[in-house]
């Protein structure tokens, strides 16, 4: 290996850290989030998250088209002809922890708490994503003057 090849590693390394670190230092989680279930693009539940959130849903779909989003607090698979998944809201993040799609890419995933990766179950054309919320500002703070003469 020669000078310049190991002054291009070092280079190339300390870049990935100031980007990896830099993300991380301005990017604002601690704002409020909101997890985005779609079906087919279109979005069938809109939850809050938080710390505090805690709950599980069950989407059923049938060739790619929404049919039913049922909260449910238990494992009950359907019995019917529908397609399902089983999303868990739960420790300020979320993932699919169960699905009948052949590959289960989407509940091998895993848990996702950052916003704006998405997680996809492309039989279902399921996604879910946390994104940030568009809650609007306080009414003191959204005034429409432009100058106070």
């Amino acid at each position: 290996m020669k000078k310049g090849d190991l002054i291009i590693i070092v280079i190339a390394l300390v870049s990935a850290g100031l980007l990896y670190l830099g993300y991380h230092f301005f990017s604002d989680e601690s704002a409020s989030r909101v997890v985005l279930i779609k079906v087919d693009q279109d979005v069938v539940m809109e939850v809050k998250l938080n710390e505090n959130t805690n709950v599980k849903y069950l989407v059923k779909t049938k060739d790619g088209e929404f049919i039913d989003i049922q909260e449910t607090d238990k494992m009950d698979l359907p019995e019917d002809d529908y397609d399902y998944n089983l999303v868990y809201i739960h420790d300020n993040g979320v993932e699919v922890i169960d699905a009948d799609c052949p590959a289960k890419v989407d509940v091998h995933q895993g848990f996702v708490n950052v916003s704006n990766l998405p997680i996809v179950c492309i039989p279902h054309k399921l996604s879910v994503v946390i994104e940030p919320s568009e809650e609007a500002p306080d009414d003191d703070q959204n005034d429409d003057r432009d100058a106070v003469v």
